[in-house]
Parts: structure tokens; sequence; C-alpha cells
């Protein structure tokens, strides 16, 4: 019996530790389950064996993709999180990332994609949600040509 009080209590440090470091708030970000809980221009291909991503083909046009109803009530701050890679003959104009909030008002970042055919990772700390419950993530990826991957994207409370 005393053996187990040691095992419950690590148990529990571990439950409030995960709590405490928040959550992960998108659905599917790693996109294993296909397109599920994603809306818009968006291909899930398999990469690897064990490794499906969003592949998005870039054209004169914004493709754009995104997931609504991201549970973000009482947090003030999230951390959006993802991976990327361009192919070799990528020449777009990058990529914008918006937080939609109910209201209709947004708040947005564009980045230049560079290094073809290596994974990139980028993080945003988006500190505007202001009093939201829910929100919208949106990516568009502006016009050019070539190739854009997408791969663990994440939404977590800072």
């Amino acid at each position: 019996m005393n053996a187990v009080k040691p095992i419950l209590s690590v148990l529990v440090l571990t439950l409030v530790a995960g709590a405490l470091h928040g959550e992960e708030l998108l659905r599917n970000g790693d996109f294993e389950r296909g397109t599920s809980g994603w809306k818009g221009d968006r291909k899930v291909i398999e990469y690897s064996a064990d490794n499906k991503v969003c592949r998005i083909e870039v054209d004169d046009e914004i493709q754009a993709f995104y997931q609504a109803d991201i549970d973000v009530e009482d947090l003030k701050d999230v951390v959006l999180t993802f991976k990327y890679q361009i192919s070799s003959d990528y020449s777009g104009r990058g990529l914008t990332m918006q937080f939609v909030r109910p209201d209709g008002s947004w708040t947005y970042r564009t980045i230049n994609l560079e290094n073809p055919g290596k994974w990139q990772t980028y993080k945003w700390h988006f500190g505007e949600i202001r009093g939201a419950e829910e929100i919208t993530l949106k990516l568009e990826i502006l016009e050019g040509e070539g190739t854009v991957m997408f791969d663990d994207i994440s939404v977590q409370p800072k």
C-alpha cells in the first residue's frame, strides 16, 4: 500500500505539470488524420511511411487553409509553431498567418519562406487574443510558383 502512494503522487504531479504547461489547442495539427479539422485549399499527402504533411501547390492566387473554433477562453497568449519546407523551384511571395477573432478583427504576420528542400521551424508568440473565447488560425500561401509543405502545426497556451 505504501508503494502505491509515491506512484500516485508522481501521476498527480505529472498531470498538474501538463495542465500548467498547456495543451494542444489545434485538432490534427500533424495531419495524421488527413484533412480532419482543416478547411480551405489543402491536400494531405504521405511524406514518408509514418508521416503525413499538408502540401500546397503555389500558383497565381492565394492558397489558404484554416482551422476555426480554437478554444482560447481565459487565455491571454498562445504560441503558434509549425514546420514548413519549400520546393527547389519555389518562387513565391511568402506566407501570411492570421488569428481571426469572432468579431471579424484579426492580427497577422507575413514571412518569407526560405531554404528550399530543408524543413524549417517557425514560432510566433501571439498575445492579441483580446478576450475572445475562440479564434481561427488561417494560413495563406501568397502568389508564386512551386510547392510548400507544412507539418506539426501547433497552437498552445503561453
